[in-house]
Formats: C-alpha cells, structure tokens, sequence
C-alpha cells in the first residue's frame, strides 16, 4: 500500500508506500527554503498532520474508494496491526518457524490472545486505529473528492496505489512536486506494547518464497498438447528479461520474478527505507458475515455510538464466534488445530516451482 502526500512549493511534499497505496507529507513548513523529511514513523505522522491542519492544509486524503470505516485498511495491515501482533510472536508462533500462519492465528484467538476485553495492549491496538478516522481524516472525508484540492496544493498527505503514479506524473494541473514513501509503522514511541522496527537500507524488504506453487487447470493437465503450451508460457514469464519488458511498459508496476528491472517511476519510492514488516498479523473476523458484524461495532466506537468497555467486549465476542464457525467449516481439515496439536508436513505434498529451463513433464500427482 501507499500513501501520497503534497504541498505548495517551495515545502517539497511527499508520497508514502507501504505494499499497497502512497501517501505524500509535508513537515515544518514555516521554513520556506527548507526541504522536510517526511514522517519515520506512526506519530510523527500525527505530529506532522497537526502542524499542517493548523497552517490550513487537509492533513490527509484516503484512497477514493475508501468510503467507510472500517477495519482492515491500509493503518491496520501496514502500520499498526503486524507490530501489535509481531510482540506476541512468543506465545502465538505455536511451531517456533518465525512466522504466524492462519492455523496459528486462530488458536492464538481461541487462546484469548486478541481478547480486547481482558488485554490492555488490544485495546490500544483498537485506539491506534481509530486515530486515522478521529485524527486524520478530515470531516466530510467519506463524501469529498480531493482532486482539486489536491491539485491545488492544498492536500497534505495522500493515499493512494502506486497504479496511479504514471498518470500523476503526466498531472498538468498539479503545479508543484512530490515523493513517494513507505507508510510510517508504529514504534515504541507510540506504545510500549508493540515490537521493535528494522528497516531495509533500501527498498522493500523481498524475503525469500515460503512455498511456490504452479496451478494447472484440469483442462491444461488432461490435454497433452495444452500442456505443453501452457509449461512453456509459464517458463517464458520467470525469465526476468521477458517480466521486465512488461513492467517497464506498463511504468508503474513490480516484476514477481527475482532480478526483473525497476521502472524508473519508481525509483523516488524505491530509494526509501523500509520498514521490514513481521510474519505476523493481527486478525479481525475470520468469516465474512462476523466481520460485517465487527466492522460495524468498530464503526459505532468510532462514532461515540458505545463505549469503550461495550467495543472491546463485542469484538472478542464477534471473533470468537468467527473462529468457531471457521473451524467448524474447516475441521475436516484442521482436526489437529482444534485438539491443540502441532500440524506436519505442510510443504511436503508442493510441486516444484517453475524456473527457467526446468524441463517439462513435472510430476504432477501431488497438486
């Protein structure tokens, strides 16, 4: 995600990218011959967004199709939900291999792990993310579009996907200039209850691949001849040469196979660094009709429609009730979850991965 932010010349704006959108800040913009730094971090965020509130900027714009609030935004995905969950990894990283997969995520919360009821670092969890709607956001946010405003100069910080950084260049309404950044993390300086953050020197943190996996249609595997297009297509994508002279064309995009280039458009967000974000999240509701159901308690909280104590009860309420409508859905699957025991084998039966010049005729029993 990414958040893009903007100001009049000569305060220089800029744009931050977390994974999925941009947004562009501006700090300390009573020194007209200065160049500010943009935000490191969740308050300085904050800090910055009062500052700029007060000498009559819009501190923020949201993604124009973000219309509502709710959970599960670019705050919560990016930079406050996997630092909140990375500070338990303790206790929820059941088979210690330094990630927090689904399965591990669900016994952690039938564990009470994320009961924001009993647990004050939950609760801050919740209060972090209700900042951006109280915070943040500008009045009117849900029905104003900050087009104009924008182009004008007159829009602080921005939200938005990386997609549209080409058509944002060739913006000849837009009369000053503007970075690209990582959204800012959360850090200690917020709240005690959250990991340490480590940054990349440069770019974002590219591990490398847990698992990979090649996915034929039956119709593919079954007909001998499609078979063979559809390997050698495959093979013809993971040559980096071949990856980047699409990326370079589309101008905006990353190649997903290892050494394909950069476009240069991405070079201003490319040079940042990134915060390396943990293998852990923090979960809301594990069913679609439970997490309409949390949204929506989160949404009267934020509106001063309940109180604290009545949030924080309702949503271990709606995620316990989410975990076990999960579990009964899945417990054919999952049987050794739901007794509490360690699941095995889970990359054993995986395919081997294209590469370039694997040879065809891939045992494929195993898919």
């Amino acid at each position: 995600m990414s958040i893009t932010a903007s100001s009049r010349s000569p305060c220089r704006s800029f744009c931050t990218r977390d994974r999925l959108r941009v947004t562009t800040t501006t700090r300390n913009c009573s020194s007209r011959s200065a160049s500010p730094p943009p935000p490191k971090d969740w308050e300085e965020m904050f800090a910055d967004a009062k500052i700029l509130k007060e000498k009559g900027y819009v501190p923020f714009a949201q993604w124009g199709n973000f219309k509502q609030i709710e959970l599960g935004q670019w705050n919560q995905q990016f930079s406050v939900g996997p630092f909140f969950a990375a500070a338990l990894m303790d206790k929820t990283d059941y088979d210690k291999d330094g990630q927090v997969d689904t399965l591990e995520t669900l016994r952690a919360t039938k564990a009470g792990l994320f009961n924001a009821a009993e647990h004050d670092y939950a609760q801050e969890m919740y209060r972090q993310l209700k900042r951006m709607y109280t915070e943040l956001l500008p009045a009117g946010w849900q029905n104003t579009d900050f087009s104009q405003p924008w182009n004008d100069g007159k829009v602080a910080m921005r939200e938005e996907g990386l997609w549209a950084l080409q058509a944002e260049n060739g913006n000849k309404q837009r009369k000053f200039n503007y970075g690209v950044i990582p959204a800012p993390p959360i850090t200690k300086s917020t709240s005690p209850d959250v990991a340490d953050v480590q940054y990349t020197e440069k770019g974002p943190y590219q591990p490398d691949p847990d698992l990979s996996l090649n996915i034929l249609k039956p119709i593919v595997k079954d007909n001998p001849d499609l078979k063979e297009a559809a390997v050698a297509f495959l093979k013809y994508l993971t040559v980096p040469e071949n990856i980047s002279m699409m990326v370079l064309e589309q101008g905006a995009s990353l190649g997903a196979v290892k050494g394909s280039e950069i476009p240069p458009l991405l070079d201003d967000w490319m040079n940042n660094a990134f915060p390396i974000m943990p293998k852990a999240s923090w979960p809301n509701a594990f069913t679609d009709e439970q997490g309409i159901a949390l949204n929506k308690a989160f949404e009267m909280w934020v509106k001063g429609e309940t109180d604290d104590a009545k949030f924080f009860a309702k949503s271990n309420e709606i995620q316990q009730k989410s975990a076990d409508d999960y579990i009964k859905k899945n417990e054919h699957r999952y049987d050794r979850l739901v007794n509490g025991g360690r699941r095995g084998g889970r990359r054993s039966a995986c395919p081997p991965a294209y590469r370039p010049g694997l040879p065809a005729g891939v045992d494929w029993s195993a898919a």
